[in-house]
This record gives structure tokens, sequence and C-alpha cells, in this order.
């Protein structure tokens, strides 16, 4: 089943590719450009319960930098708090992810996510969560997603679950002239 699903996903990959590569845009007909802009992509942050590292500091040096830069926006790749081995501690994997978000709001910069194995957690108000996503959405919205800037089509991927999702990805991607398809592991190969 695994094997089915990642073949599917991957012709699908592929034929995104193959479409976005032979746009119907002829010689002087070329989107027209949009002003330039810059963007953030911050990814394996790994906030913890404990605080190793000094995560808590470290990312906001890393926000502070980038509203610096005056970046228009971030993008985050996946596993920003380690809440897939928290067993039980349900209340524990919820303020990790309620810490993270209280932190990135604070640079007051446009911000999009993506989830990463480790944003995973399988309880959701004492409930079993078996695909792990419910406390990411809580914080963060949906596992995939898109959105445009200056002319540019981000689409934002649940790599964890790619298979109902990749037909998102063709629908999105058809509709732009410039699709930036974005998800925690590559597209293709071994992560």
């Amino acid at each position: 089943m695994k094997k089915n699903c990642l073949n599917w996903f991957l012709s699908a990959a592929f034929l995104f590719l193959l479409g976005s590569c032979a746009n119907k845009v002829k010689p002087g007909q070329e989107p027209e450009v949009k002003e330039k802009f810059t963007f953030a992509y911050f990814t394996d942050v790994h906030l913890n319960k404990d605080n190793r590292g000094n995560g808590d500091v470290a990312l906001r040096m890393a926000l502070s930098d980038a509203k610096n830069k005056r970046v228009d926006f971030i993008l985050f790749g996946g596993d920003n708090a380690d809440t897939d081995a928290l067993g039980d501690a349900e209340h524990t994997a919820d303020s990790l992810h309620e810490r993270f978000k209280s932190i990135v709001d604070e640079a007051g910069i446009p911000l999009y996510f993506t989830i990463g194995n480790h944003d995973r957690y399988y309880r959701r108000n004492g409930e079993t969560d078996t695909l792990g996503f419910g406390l990411f959405e809580k914080y963060f919205g949906n596992t995939f997603g898109s959105f445009d800037h200056k002319g540019v089509h981000f689409i934002t991927l649940n790599g964890l679950f790619p298979c109902e999702k990749a037909t998102i990805l063709r629908e999105r991607a058809a509709t732009s002239a410039r699709p930036f398809p974005l998800r925690k592991r590559p597209l293709f190969g071994k992560p």
C-alpha cells in the first residue's frame, strides 16, 4: 500500500513538474515580473520541553534578524517543536506548540507553516489522533495550503500524508504561471 501511494505521488509530482515546464507561454508573453521580494526559510527549529540548546533565544534572534532584513514573510519548513515522542503528555505537547506560535507571532511578519514529522502528536482533547495533525492544525492551520505573493504562487504541502494532497498540488499549480511548492522533505529521492 505504501509503495502504491509513493508511486502515485511521484507520478503526480512528475506530471506537475512537466506541466510547469510546459507552460503555454509563448515568447514575448511571459508573465509580468512583479517587484522583487525576499523571504526567510526556517526549518528544524525543534523547540523542546526542556529548552535544550536555548531554542527560545535562538528562535527570537533568527526572527529579529529576518525582521531587520525586512523580509516580506517567513516560511517554516516543519519540525518546529518536538512533540512526536511525548507519549501521553498532551498538555506538554500543546504548550510547546503554543510557545512556538507565541514566539513567532511576536515578530510581526507574515508567517506560513508546513508540518514536519516531529510536529505530530497523536492525541487531541484526550482522544486518539491517528494521523497526528490535529494539534499542529490548532495553532498553524491546515497542513497544506497556498498563498500568492508578488506574482508567485506558494504551495505548502503535507509531505507526511502525500497521496490525498497530490491532487491539491496539481490543481493549485495548474492555476499559476509561477508555482513554488514547499514541503518538509524533497519531492524526489531520499530526505
